[in-house]
């Protein structure tokens, strides 16, 4: 079977080839072998549920929008990381589901978050994304606030640190 893949799909064999190969009566015969030897393989890939859906990496993704709809109903709602870091610990682990009221920078946030979400929750299932997506997240607004890097042309020394970039990098 390894040679009736590498033959067609590696080196290109016309059925007709592959037949004479592999020693085969007829090119369908061949084909029919090849076809097969593709479809073991594919079972062979352990881990990989393509037909699961990711419920954990979509619930990440409506919390962040549920979050950014409650900021822009009450711009005082202040769960942010503060820089210079305050003491609250929580405020880590909140500040990746957090966009401000930034619809755009939310979108670009969690696309990758939708993407890269999903595959980890099909190969791994639905409490690694949510960890990868909550510890990376942290440690994004960790590195912010470590760098203490103020938004550009602003002199003010206190800044909130917010979103998913460290999450989807991460994932």
């Amino acid at each position: 079977e390894r040679e009736a893949i590498i033959a067609r799909v590696e080196m290109g064999y016309s059925y007709e080839d592959l037949a004479e190969a592999l020693g085969k009566p007829t090119p369908d015969a061949a084909r029919k072998t090849a076809r097969l030897a593709l479809v073991r393989l594919a079972e062979e890939i352990a881990g990989i549920a393509p037909d699961t859906r990711p419920y954990a990496t979509f619930g990440l993704i409506l919390i962040c929008v549920a979050l950014l709809l409650v900021f822009a109903a009450e711009p005082s709602f202040d769960p942010y990381v503060i820089v210079p870091a305050q003491e609250e610990v929580w405020r880590w682990f909140v500040a990746p589901f957090l966009h401000g009221d930034q619809l755009g920078y939310a979108f670009v946030a969690l696309v990758p978050v939708a993407i890269f979400g999903t595959l980890l929750e099909r190969r791994f299932g639905p409490v690694v994304p949510v960890v990868v997506f909550i510890l990376c997240g942290a440690a994004g607004a960790g590195l912010a606030v470590t760098l203490e890097t103020p938004p550009l042309y602003d002199d003010f020394p206190i800044y909130p640190v917010f979103g998913a970039n460290g999450a989807a990098l991460g994932m």
